[in-house]
């Protein structure tokens, strides 16, 4: 994991500007200082009052450590998180942690090959500015209901980097499976494929580079697709030593606990309710920001964020929605 552990920094609100329907993006400064760095695709968590945490990528340029820029999308169904950033002013002042990096680029990939959907563009574009200012090879692949709903369109075409970026409009998921399996079609060479959008767009990427591109090259983050994540949390794996939803013990490394997690409840929950400041956003499996080290014992996978083969090693897990094949276990982070 790469990131900044949980120090918070207080951050003003410089700019607000809407740059497509119903997206905002704020320009955040550090108060009394500089931000620390970050590489693209990182993001970082917003402390948003009452408890509300939210994490949002960052997509700036990542070599201006003067500020941070994140883009949001007004969710009508969210549960206060996009809310309360769209209802932020400049002058405002709120504290954030990180920079956390779930999403990081492999710059020996000879070309990169960058696919968003929606929303998804935010740590995609910052991988577009950063391949681009270093001279790296790199084609991106922008799906998007509309071009009102095109975020970073406009800067794209000032940046001349046009020819780079292919804009896929108003697609059904039949012409987007055909356009996606296009583009894997043309990846022989050792290129990466980087994938950030809805559930459903992860979903298929992975499918159609599965039977294509080792599993190595295959890099995604993903918005959405909760209610999904809940399920799957909820299922059952008939192979486990301990049942789904069954009592564990979890200890962490450095010598806090044992904590017993009871059915019901998570493991990021009982950790947070004993004073253990663990990162932490969606709670649904999806984002990878409470993902752990395993040091002893055996996980039992629930989330939607970790790739088959890390799953396999069982040496993480997520503990908003995983929990325990074996009666105890101790994680580290």
């Amino acid at each position: 994991m790469n990131g900044t552990g949980s120090t918070r920094t207080l951050a003003r609100v410089s700019a607000v500007r809407t740059i497509a329907q119903d997206i905002v993006e704020l320009t955040l400064v550090a108060q009394g200082g500089r931000f620390a760095p970050y590489e693209a695709g990182a993001h970082v968590r917003l402390h948003l009052g009452d408890g509300l945490e939210r994490s949002y990528s960052l997509c700036g340029e990542p070599a201006d450590g003067s500020r941070y820029v994140i883009a949001v999308r007004l969710e009508p169904a969210s549960r206060g998180g996009s809310a309360a950033v769209h209802r932020l002013r400049a002058g405002d002042t709120l504290a954030l942690s990180g920079p956390f990096n779930l999403f990081p680029v492999d710059w020996s990939e000879p070309c990169l090959v960058l696919l968003a959907g929606g929303i998804g563009i935010t740590p995609v574009y910052a991988m577009a500015l950063e391949a681009a200012r270093r001279g790296h090879p790199f084609e991106l692949h922008y799906f998007v209901r509309s071009h009102e709903h095109a975020a970073y369109a406009d800067e794209l075409r000032r940046l001349g980097l046009t020819a780079a970026t292919q804009l896929h409009v108003g697609l059904d998921p039949v012409a987007v499976r055909a356009q996606v399996e296009a583009i894997v079609r043309r990846m022989h060479g050792g290129e990466g494929l980087y994938v950030c959008g809805p559930r459903p767009m992860i979903e298929l990427a992975r499918e159609v580079a599965g039977g294509t591109l080792a599993p190595g090259r295959i890099h995604w983050e993903s918005f959405g697709g909760g209610e999904a994540a809940a399920a799957a949390a909820g299922a059952a794996d008939s192979d486990s030593e301990q049942p789904a939803d069954t009592p564990f013990e979890i200890r962490l490394a450095s010598g806090e606990g044992p904590f017993e997690v009871p059915a019901g409840q998570s493991a990021l929950q009982v950790l947070l309710a004993a004073g253990i400041d663990v990162p932490h956003s969606c709670r649904e499996g999806e984002c990878g920001m409470c993902v752990v080290d395993v040091v002893e014992g055996v996980p039992e996978h629930h989330d939607h964020f970790l790739s088959d083969a890390v799953r396999a090693g069982n040496g993480c897990m997520a503990l908003c929605v995983s929990r325990a094949r074996t009666a105890s276990i101790v994680v580290d982070f």
